[in-house]
């Protein structure tokens, strides 16, 4: 986690010599599709239905660029999804799992339209996920129930963007691994990946642009 922080540090002081950089801080909603699937094992049926999973993330991000830019953004992510589990044998299951992550999306982004106090953009790239004391909890113990948490994930993150002066506005969807491998009898249960929705609002702390300070600096000079 410090090889990341001291990356995006490097990065931000480098961008102030090749062109326009941003530095802010940003917080969001974020919410996870459910689903409701039926997989049989044996002479079993499991039945899981989830709902809609809630949460927040903040952060920082750094934008570098102009019309095209690249957006490297660093933020902690929290989420909780409640499960119903259901088995032929057995009665219903309360499951709950809380995603506590470190996120690191790496961003690509292209700017519509794009005028001195309003731009319009839109981003892709990949998104890395770190765990950060993730847990899960039956209400009940099941047997040749198996969970393993993984340490990193891999993920794609796309989505559109305004910017209103110092405010900027993000709406993105996340495809992203589970967490959780979760197996019963040696047989994956949770393959599907997270599908996920968020919306954030940041501020930018710092912006600089050195084409416009060139020209501040040239018309400066012609006055005199």
């Amino acid at each position: 986690m410090k090889k990341i922080v001291f990356v995006m540090v490097f990065t931000a002081l480098s961008a102030t010599v090749f062109g326009q950089f941003t530095f802010g801080v940003k917080a969001g909603y974020n919410t996870s599709l459910g689903f409701n699937k039926d997989w049989k094992f044996d002479a079993s049926n499991l039945n899981i239905k989830s709902d809609l999973g809630h949460g927040f993330q903040a952060g920082i991000f750094m934008r570098i660029g102009n019309r095209w830019y690249a957006q490297p953004e660093l933020y902690y992510n929290m989420t909780r999804t409640d499960y119903k589990i259901k088995l032929s044998d057995i009665e219903n299951i309360d499951r709950a799992v809380t995603l506590s992550t470190v996120d690191l999306p790496i961003m690509v982004g292209y700017k519509i339209f794009d005028k001195d106090n309003f731009n319009m953009r839109v981003m892709l790239g990949p998104k890395f996920r770190f765990d950060a004391g993730s847990f899960a909890k039956n209400s009940e113990e099941m047997e040749d129930w198996k969970e393993v948490a993984k340490k990193a994930q891999i993920g794609l993150t796309a989505g559109i963007g305004f910017d209103f002066w110092f405010m900027t506005l993000d709406l993105r969807y996340d495809l992203v691994d589970r967490l959780y491998t979760t197996s019963l009898k040696d047989n994956k249960i949770n393959v599907n990946p997270i599908n996920a929705f968020n919306i954030s609002l940041g501020w930018k702390i710092i912006e600089y642009d050195k084409n416009k300070n060139k020209k501040k600096y040239k018309n400066k000079n012609n006055n005199d």
